[in-house]
């Protein structure tokens, strides 16, 4: 194995300056020039980004908050550059307890971080796993672990025979341990299986009251059942890009980077439908029909499904 030529002067300038510019501490613009930058000297720039993550979860599991933002882009650029030696560096910032993560990635963990761990982790999947098990862990992060399991199935690298099983294993641990929310996460992400598998054990978990009818119904179970392999193929279709294909794309369609508040990590300028979350649809629909538009995972920032004006993570998400 050969190690890398030590960098001369003038490269070591140039990555001092992306890592620069990318630490900053305004959200204002996109470095795009910082980002294509890193891009161009990809082997020397991934330490440093991974350095960066880990010395933000340091100083984050101390209770401060880290205005840099290195380790924000860092997650983005690793995921772009495929570099799988810095997955646990990622895990151990994202199992910081609380709200830490959110205050470190924004809107990531609940859009990006399941097409993330897809691309990043590699079978037997230890590190969506160790997510999952962490009961100290947040329940959006616990959430977006387990959304992984769609990816891998939808890009064949795991069946969706192991998925339901790892997922209805999770469940079972959850109904013991009476652990909502996490339980019903679980079911949101089983659902997308038509789990037949797991049904016993779903209703169980009903049956406990372990579930909020606001993020997932029982009809809505059982609707997945009903419909078999065509639910199945079209939460497939739905599923999100694995990964970060580009991350000056990716991030140039956040609302963060257009706007004048830059107070916190960014969010995504999505468009939020209500009749997405409208539950008397799951009531007074005729149950010959097929659903078409699936419910999709609650993001933090969108508002309450429960209809309170609120956004989730400061209405039933903060529960």
């Amino acid at each position: 194995m050969t190690s890398e030529p030590p960098m001369n002067e003038s490269e070591l300038s140039t990555i001092n300056q992306i890592m620069a510019t990318l630490n900053s501490r305004s959200f204002d613009t996109l470095p795009e020039d910082a980002l294509r930058a890193a891009r161009e000297h990809r082997e020397q720039i991934i330490p440093l980004l991974i350095e960066a993550i880990q010395e933000a979860t340091v100083r984050s599991k101390t209770g401060e908050y880290v205005e840099e933002n290195a380790h924000f882009y860092g997650l983005f650029l690793l995921s772009e550059f495929e570099a799988k030696e810095a997955l646990p560096a990622i895990v151990d910032s994202v199992l910081l307890p609380g709200e830490i993560p959110h205050d470190m990635y924004g809107d990531t963990i609940t859009e990006k971080l399941s097409g993330i761990l897809a691309a990043l982790d590699s079978d037997p999947f230890d590190e969506i796993e160790r997510i999952i098990t962490c009961e100290d862990a947040n329940e959006f992060v616990r959430w977006s672990a387990a959304g992984a399991y769609l990816h891998l199935v939808r890009d064949g690298k795991m069946t969706r025979d192991d998925a339901v099983a790892r997922l209805k294993h999770h469940l079972v641990i959850a109904i013991e341990n009476k652990s909502d929310p996490i339980a019903q996460y679980l079911i949101c992400e089983l659902c997308d299986y038509s789990p037949h598998e797991a049904e016993a054990e779903i209703r169980q978990a009903f049956a406990e009251d372990l579930v909020d009818g606001t993020t997932i119904s029982l009809k809505r179970v059982e609707e997945s059942l009903k419909q078999g392999e065509e639910y199945f193929q079209e939460a497939l279709s739905r599923c999100r890009p694995t990964g970060i294909e580009d991350t000056i794309e990716e991030l140039s369609k956040w609302a963060s980077f257009n706007s004048q508040d830059n107070d916190s990590r960014p969010e995504l300028a999505v468009p939020f439908d209500d009749e997405d979350w409208d539950t008397e649809d799951w009531d007074d629909h005729d149950d010959s029909d097929t659903i078409r538009n699936l419910n999709p995972k609650i993001g933090r920032n969108d508002p309450c499904p429960c209809n309170s004006g609120k956004k989730y993570k400061k209405c039933c998400g903060g529960n």
